[in-house]
């Protein structure tokens, strides 16, 4: 009885000292990493998306060749996953059907959300309405001075 005891206490004690990850199988470990992403969305100034465009990303080393190329999904996305190892000012051109817009990105090896847009291009970028407005003020404007001017010369001749 006692060497019962004494084996079940050497039992009790070893599973003691010894560390459980001992007692199992293998354990397995997963690490990730957010990736670094930039997320571009192309439309038009009347809303509608740019679904299918031609999107070229240039990247600051190389501006004169594509660093790669793709289209824009049904939403007018596309994702790019930039080379954090090529820091500085990248250039994404998004065009269907004879428009598009650029925008430039500034890719940094050392920041922490990889991206801040800096600028985008005017063409293609949704105008508010009070710039639509002065739009319209500013071509009605031209419109009727031109015919104005028109008028007098027409009046100015028949009187000759």
């Amino acid at each position: 009885m006692i060497r019962r005891c004494n084996v079940a206490l050497a039992l009790v004690v070893a599973l003691g000292v010894l560390p459980p990850q001992s007692l199992l199988a293998h354990a397995a470990y997963l690490t990730a990493q957010e990736p670094k992403v930039i997320s571009i969305r192309g439309q038009y100034d009347n809303g509608d998306l740019m679904e299918g465009a031609q999107v070229l990303v240039f990247a600051p080393d190389n501006p004169a060749e594509p660093w790669t190329t793709g289209t824009a999904d049904d939403l007018g996305r596309f994702l790019l996953f930039p080379d954090t190892s090529l820091p500085g000012r990248w250039t994404i051109q998004m065009r269907q059907a004879g428009h598009g817009a650029v925008i430039h990105v500034e890719v940094g090896a050392d920041s922490a959300d990889a991206a801040a847009v800096l600028a985008t291009a005017a063409t293609g970028a949704p105008q508010s309405l009070a710039q639509q407005l002065v739009m319209i003020a500013l071509v009605g404007w031209g419109a009727l001075g031109t015919a104005l001017y028109f008028r007098r010369r027409r009046g100015g001749n028949a009187s000759a």
